[in-house]
């Protein structure tokens, strides 16, 4: 008796104190900031969510969204758009169009594009112009988080886990109760975190270009671009035209890494953007990173052993023409604090010197040489940025829901194993590489039917056998 009389008076006690109400997530339409052919008729505007889920009482920000309705009368959920980076604008993505992915999904569902939060539209923005100015990455960046500081805005809110919050909180705002998701690289990583989180509001995930959270990305860069380049070497060496045109494509890549190191080249290039001529200096240092830089790209793999060769055998032209080529594709504007806050939330505080050691241990010189800076230059900006989570968000994501991996077997970071790993803890996963496609898949007619089976029916694997169509890179010949 005196045992209930206790836990009664705990119930009484209980019921009297306050309770904390619950944020209700906003829509507040507002003009969009790019203009999309008028035909897509898409509305814009801000959904209005706490900068930390937990705390319904604090400070509130403000994502950006773009909604291009659904053709069907009688449409299905809504699919919501993540991008990649980060840093990068969801919103931009598409600003000449919807491509086949896009077309696809706006005849049953509408699509919406969200600029995360810090990033692209959405308010505050964590772009940081100091860094130009500057140009100084490290001194812009300390003079970027003292002014973001001062004006309020609280770094430690700049995390995956926040960001995916505003994902349902997005869905709420705009009445929706549940919604499939799309991401790309990093983007995969966010809806992989809304899977983690908020499991009954997703119906049905895709993903490009994989980034699990449990994947140690931020020492993978030598691994992932050297299994990337050995993939090159490896379908040039199978095709008999290209292995005769560049024999012994390997060894011509160390000779010149090692010859242009020691030498530079200088040249002058046209900037595609503005016309003007700009030097140029090309070390062996240069040449992997443009390797790397131009493996994002379609249409510039099939160009990697003519320029190789090239340089191999002293001829600029290639050269020249593949720096214009990459610094036409180089034309995204990434805001820099959220890449560097979430970035090393995720990556780095999650790792360490030593795992890294053991990466570039594992992997031929030429790479280890190039990365072996890579993880500890990023300490002193992690120091300032980088906010610690749970270690659960470091682990791999179980689920039920379905969701179908898409990858490219020439990915210079994000390598397609990863996701095949990641469908072993998915009752529904499905993991498919394109042969011809890189980070990112490209969205040609067999992605595409691979989607549209999916997304009608997400708990039926889709057919896959147009996979076996590809003929496989046709690489460029002098």
């Amino acid at each position: 008796m005196p045992r209930i009389l206790v836990l009664c008076a705990v119930v009484l006690l209980l019921s009297t104190l306050p309770v904390q109400a619950q944020f209700v997530p906003t829509f507040e339409p507002a003009p969009c900031p790019i203009r999309y052919a008028p035909h897509y008729d898409v509305t814009c505007g801000y959904v209005v969510t706490p900068a930390h889920h937990s705390d319904h009482d604090g400070a509130t920000i403000r994502v950006m969204v773009a909604i291009f309705p659904a053709r069907s009368a009688t449409p299905a959920e809504p699919i919501i758009y993540l991008q990649g980076g980060p840093g990068t604008s969801g919103m931009a993505r598409f600003a000449s169009g919807l491509d086949s992915f896009g077309e696809t999904f706006i005849q049953n569902h509408a699509f919406i594009l969200l600029d995360q939060r810090g990033i692209g539209n959405s308010l505050p923005s964590l772009d940081c112009p100091e860094i130009n100015e500057l140009h100084d990455s490290a001194l812009g960046g300390q003079a970027c988080y003292d002014r973001l500081v001062a004006d309020g805005v609280d770094i430690s809110a700049y995390t995956t886990v926040e960001s995916a919050g505003d994902v349902i909180a997005s869905a709420d705002a705009l009445g929706y109760e549940q919604v499939s998701l799309f991401g790309s690289s990093y983007g995969s990583t966010l809806a992989m975190t809304v899977m983690r989180h908020y499991p009954d509001r997703v119906r049905s995930v895709l993903l490009e270009g994989v980034t699990p959270p449990e994947v140690d990305l931020s020492t993978s860069w030598a691994s992932s671009l050297q299994r990337a380049w050995d993939q090159v070497v490896a379908d040039c060496d199978a095709s008999e035209r290209c292995a005769a045109a560049y024999p012994n494509l390997d060894a011509m890549l160390v000779e010149v890494v090692q010859r242009l190191n020691a030498e530079p080249l200088a040249l002058q290039v046209t900037d595609p953007n503005t016309g003007e001529l700009i030097d140029l200096t090309v070390d062996g240092e240069a040449v992997l990173s443009g390797l790397q830089s131009a493996m994002y790209s379609y249409a510039l793999v099939p160009r990697l052993p003519l320029l190789i060769a090239a340089l191999y055998a002293g001829e600029n032209e290639a050269v020249i023409q593949m720096a214009e080529s990459l610094a036409q594709n180089n034309v995204d504007r990434q805001s820099e604090g959220a890449f560097y806050a979430m970035r090393c939330s995720d990556d780095v505080l999650m790792t360490n010197v030593e795992a890294d050691q053991a990466v570039l241990a594992s992997v031929r010189p030429i790479f280890a040489e190039h990365f072996r800076d890579g993880y500890t230059s990023w300490e002193p900006t992690c120091a300032l940025w980088g906010t610690q989570l749970d270690p659960v968000e470091n682990t791999p994501v179980v689920s039920d829901i379905p969701t179908l991996m898409l990858n490219g077997a020439y990915d210079p970071v994000t390598p397609a194993h990863w996701a095949d790993a990641a469908a072993e803890q998915l009752t529904y996963g499905y993991s498919y590489t394109f042969p011809e496609s890189t980070h990112g898949v490209l969205p040609d007619f067999c992605a595409t039917r691979i989607v549209d089976q999916f997304l009608a029916d997400p708990f039926t694997e889709p057919s896959h056998q147009c996979l076996d169509r590809y003929a496989g890179v046709a690489f460029q010949l002098p």
